[in-house]
């Protein structure tokens, strides 16, 4: 069994009154490559600022390397977790 790098489970996220997450369940594995696809304003971004902790979320869990995201001291965070946006020139067509 692989483990997980980053693991999302029953998570969910409002701004306000207006559902963005709703009960979303993920699992990173370690020691692979992982992509996140999706439709502009489907929640990639706001699901990756939970997972590195720059916003809260109403329910749910998520844990980097087997530990609750809110429990890792900030100075460790970022061993646990690396975010880097790649824009890139193509264009995927969803439907």
């Amino acid at each position: 069994m692989t483990e997980a790098a980053i693991e999302v489970r029953n998570l969910s996220f409002g701004d306000g009154q207006t559902p963005v997450l709703e009960e979303v369940n993920v699992t990173f594995p370690a020691n692979r490559f992982s992509v996140l696809l999706g439709r502009n304003g489907s929640g990639k971004s706001t699901l990756f600022n939970i997972m590195a902790g720059l916003q809260k979320y109403k329910q749910g869990s998520v844990k980097l390397m087997g530990k609750e995201e809110a429990t890792c001291p900030s100075r460790i965070a970022p061993v646990c977790w690396a975010f880097c946006r790649n824009f890139i020139n193509r264009c995927f067509a969803f439907r």
